[in-house]
């Protein structure tokens, strides 16, 4: 006698959820196709190609720069991995959505709450919002599950130079130097910090520890950044600049260096080539 609790499998709506999971699987793959597209113009600094496609992107999914939303009202349940979550919210992140941009970051850590790059993105973002006790909670539980992070050290010391908290932010400044001792942003951070104290001297010497450490870098890439943050706090930054120019000098002959020993080993090459042709 047949058990009459046992049914034949549906065969219509297995298919049917099969083929809505192969659809949903296209359009996930097609949205990560779009993602990197948007990325590489962005690399290829093609700006206006990047945007075109962003703005396409965020009107299919129905999101908009809307500062009151709240994730518990509506949860964006629209993506399939983390990654997408997070590379959307940079991009919008990088052309001032930054509610879009928070919007996709919460919702990346309410479904993968272990995902520490979502918490460092919140953090940022949430600073960027005048947001300074979540971005503060958010970089104290990145630094949790690693407190070696050089990154998150240097952005929490620099929001708490922001909410003007300078000793917070030298002892955190204090393991970031230990991590890394030749990092010249770490020193900049610092000399704002001993100014802020009043410690001028000490500060004025960080100064030109940033300066000496950034003219280290193939392009002193700092070099606006440390002056200005210079003149605003000390003042004349005439001794700075002195430093720069050195190093200008030295640059312009790495140059030519670099230039004559390419030409001298073309010419060897050629030289080569013509006696192996005899």
């Amino acid at each position: 006698m047949m058990n009459s609790d046992k049914r034949a499998p549906r065969l219509g709506s297995d298919l049917s959820d099969l083929r809505l999971e192969r659809i949903r699987e296209v359009k996930n793959m097609m949205m990560i196709m779009r993602l990197n597209e948007i990325r590489r113009h962005q690399f290829l600094e093609e700006t206006e190609k990047a945007k075109e496609l962003y703005l396409k992107t965020i009107t299919e999914i129905g999101l908009k720069e809307d500062p009151n939303w709240e994730l518990e009202e509506e949860p964006l349940d629209e993506f399939k991995y983390d990654s997408e979550y997070l590379v959307l919210g940079r991009i919008a992140e990088d052309f001032g959505d930054l509610h879009i941009a928070k919007r996709l970051f919460e919702e990346c850590y309410r479904r993968w709450p272990d995902d520490m790059r979502s918490v460092k993105d919140l953090a940022r973002v949430y600073r960027k919002l005048n947001l300074p006790n979540k971005s503060e909670m958010m970089y104290r539980l990145a630094l949790s599950y690693d407190n070696d992070d050089r990154n998150t050290l240097r952005e929490m010391s620099e929001l708490y130079l922001e909410l003007n908290r300078p000793l917070d932010s030298l002892a955190w400044l204090q393991r970031a130097l230990l991590l890394d001792p030749l990092e010249a942003e770490n020193y900049l951070l610092v000399a704002k910090a001993l100014k802020k104290i009043d410690k001028v001297e000490e500060s004025i010497k960080m100064f030109r520890a940033a300066a000496i450490l950034d003219v280290r870098r193939y392009e002193a890439t700092l070099r606006g950044k440390i002056t200005e943050a210079y003149a605003e706090e000390i003042g004349d930054a005439e001794e700075l600049n002195d430093i720069y120019e050195v190093n200008e000098e030295i640059m312009e002959w790495t140059k030519k260096s670099m230039k004559y020993f390419h030409s001298r080993k073309g010419a060897k090459e050629q030289q080569n080539a013509r006696r192996s042709g005899e």
